[in-house]
């Protein structure tokens, strides 16, 4: 029997093939129940949230900058829709590579309950080519093979995204 006290969403849904008018019943933090009824018509536009798997900042907020700011991201991207996030670095420095993962991976717990939910971090860099860099600081370009791989370790674990480039070393042109 469905929980008559359960929270429900009304509006206009948007499903897999249609968008139509209804209700979503949710329980235990999932939706439990879709209920397609005319009379939710005039209602706000439901959808699924969104996942940016790339974000460098967002509303004020440098996803390289302190843990206030990653709380403040968090918290506006999800006032615009987006449930779940990477924060991502730009091109820098080994060692402010390091010191940015090790931020997000302690932030990640204590993330704040009214933001979007991070998924790990994304690396822009610095692996790149000096060419196709876009935005990216070229002081900080370097190429994979000059750097150990003991340099990379502590930020393998909460990565879940690295730009690399293909091009051969960062010093050719």
């Amino acid at each position: 029997m469905p929980d008559q006290g359960a929270p429900t969403v009304r509006g206009r849904l948007v499903l897999d093939d249609a968008i139509a008018p209804g209700r979503l019943r949710i329980e235990d933090g999932r939706i439990a129940a879709i209920e397609l009824d005319e009379s939710e018509a005039g209602g706000p536009f439901v959808a699924p949230g969104f996942v940016d798997l790339h974000v460098h900042g967002w509303g004020g907020h440098d996803a390289m900058g302190s843990v206030a700011d990653l709380d403040g991201m968090a918290r506006v991207l999800l006032r615009h829709g987006v449930t779940s996030f990477l924060p991502t670095a730009v091109t820098a420095s080994v060692d402010t590579l390091r010191a940015f993962a090790d931020r997000v991976r302690e932030w990640m717990p204590g993330t704040p309950a009214d933001g979007a939910d991070p998924l790990g971090f994304n690396l822009e860099g610095p692996c790149i080519s000096p060419r196709r860099k876009g935005a990216q600081n070229p002081d900080f370009i370097i190429a994979a093979a000059d750097v150990p791989r003991e340099a990379w370790e502590p930020m393998v674990a909460g990565m879940r995204v690295m730009t690399v480039g293909r091009r051969g070393r960062a010093t050719s042109t």
